[in-house]
């Protein structure tokens, strides 16, 4: 069974000179729908994951689902990915976990990682979708030599397990995500897909 590498001691948090203004900025135009409440978190952990993975060398994407190779049936979905673009690789995955209680969000988070360790290193047939651009052609070798997966959390989440720590409150990711909600819905930001 491949072993996960946590890499926590490094990622003690992402700590970035944007600011929930510049954030808000960033975000308010991808036409991203900010309904389920976890969107917000996985579009500023895809931030700041992009300033640490920059372009060209890396591509940092969210929303891939795996599905059963057979059926199409959906398996799972990877909030989080870090590809390498000079081996087309996924260099780390991430589950995205913003919950009012962080111990709750942790615990799923490990059963997401279970359950798609366990898919990605059986003989199972899988396909991947990314959501944002269905056309984009993924594999199972993409994802099966991943050695990196974390756990990422609002800020003071590391202290419950997280690996990584998002730089604002849970207060102030679900207020931004009113925000653009709110920016979306007067036709001022780009309306979500």
């Amino acid at each position: 069974m491949k072993l996960f590498v946590f890499i926590g001691v490094i990622f003690i948090s992402l700590s970035t000179l944007a600011g929930i203004p510049e954030d808000f900025e960033a975000l308010k135009n991808t036409g991203r729908d900010f309904e389920p409440s976890g969107a917000i978190c996985e579009e500023v952990a895809r931030l700041r994951f992009a300033e640490k993975y920059p372009q060209p060398e890396y591509t940092v994407v969210t929303g891939i689902q795996y599905l059963d190779g057979k059926t199409g049936n959906t398996l799972g979905e990877l909030d989080l990915v870090v590809f390498d673009n000079a081996t087309q690789v996924a260099k780390i995955i991430g589950e995205v976990k913003c919950y009012t209680t962080p111990k709750s969000g942790l615990k799923k988070a490990v059963e997401q990682r279970q359950r798609f360790q366990k898919y990605v290193q059986s003989s199972k047939a899988l396909s991947f979708k990314w959501l944002w651009d269905p056309s984009k052609k993924l594999t199972k070798t993409q994802f099966n030599k991943t050695n990196t997966f974390l756990f990422i959390g609002q800020k003071g989440t590391r202290k419950q397990g997280y690996n990584v720590e998002l730089p604002y409150s849970h207060e102030e990711l679900m207020q931004m995500r009113e925000d653009i909600m709110a920016c979306q819905a007067s036709h001022q930001c780009v309306p979500a897909r």
